[in-house]
């Protein structure tokens, strides 16, 4: 019986190359390609997990607006990512103690990080190429949805800044901002707190819009692992007036860079 050949995405001294690069080449391609995150898993072996210089790079890889992740061996859940990716990296260089630390990044700023392997224009051409004929793997990929604002931007408005974007469209553009308020969370988000969990506006037309772009409401809560939630515009200002009132200044410095954003790439 003749034994059946493994199929992978790419050939496999292609991945044999990325991964000896830990990534950084593959993903970087990807995010040209795809317009999405640029992602590092680091290991921290101290609490001082705001310096990268104290820290050790596993992993590069991008990420979407919700939990998948385009990694050179496949797509993945982030929970599955860490305990089959990244957790047996760090067992193999030894890492014993520590804990992993996870930041997402813009390409310039990537490339001035103390990574294990810098990325190399040169090869990161040639995974373009790679990548970019291997229509197989690209169209399983989530695609962003317009306006597309650089994903870094994108991911700094997600958590905490969605509020005053969402206030900025209402300005700007007349569209109707709500909170939605998690009733409930799925198994990986369980720990997240129930009640107010982000802000986002109606256009013209019913569609959900946040600095991801055009959406579906349900593609939006479940960003954030929620599978049951109401709608709230009262609650939208409540949080509008309290950050207000606790950080004027940060407030204001906010949402002067939402309404430029919106102005830029909101036509």
């Amino acid at each position: 019986m003749t034994k059946k050949k493994k199929i992978t995405q790419f050939p496999e001294y292609i991945l044999r190359d990325w991964e000896a690069n830990d990534g950084v080449n593959f993903a970087v391609a990807l995010a040209r390609i795809t317009g999405w995150l640029l992602h590092v898993d680091w290991w921290s072996p101290t609490d001082n997990k705001e310096v990268v210089e104290n820290m050790r790079s596993l992993r590069v890889y991008v990420g979407t607006n919700s939990n998948q992740i385009y990694d050179l061996k496949g797509k993945y859940t982030i929970a599955t990512f860490t305990n089959n990716i990244i957790m047996p990296i760090a067992k193999k260089r030894g890492e014993n103690y520590g804990t992993g630390v996870t930041r997402y990044y813009s390409e310039d700023k990537l490339f001035t990080l103390p990574l294990r392997v810098k990325p190399d224009e040169s090869r990161i051409r040639a995974a373009q190429e790679i990548i970019s004929t291997n229509t197989d793997f690209l169209v399983k990929i989530q695609k962003r949805q317009d306006p597309i604002v650089p994903a870094h931007i994108a991911a700094d408005f997600t958590f905490g800044r969605c509020n005053p974007f969402a206030t900025a469209l209402y300005d700007l553009k007349g569209y109707k901002p709500v909170a939605i308020i998690a009733k409930e969370y799925n198994k990986l988000f369980a720990l997240s707190k129930l009640g107010y969990a982000h802000s986002f506006a109606f256009d013209n037309n019913g569609n959900a819009v946040d600095v991801w772009g055009n959406d579906t409401v349900e593609n939006i809560a479940q960003r954030f692992g929620i599978t049951k939630y109401d709608l709230d515009e009262a609650e939208h200002f409540k949080v509008s007036d309290k950050l207000k009132s606790n950080s004027p200044g940060k407030y204001a410095e906010i949402y002067e860079e939402a309404s430029a954003i919106i102005k830029e790439f909101f036509i």
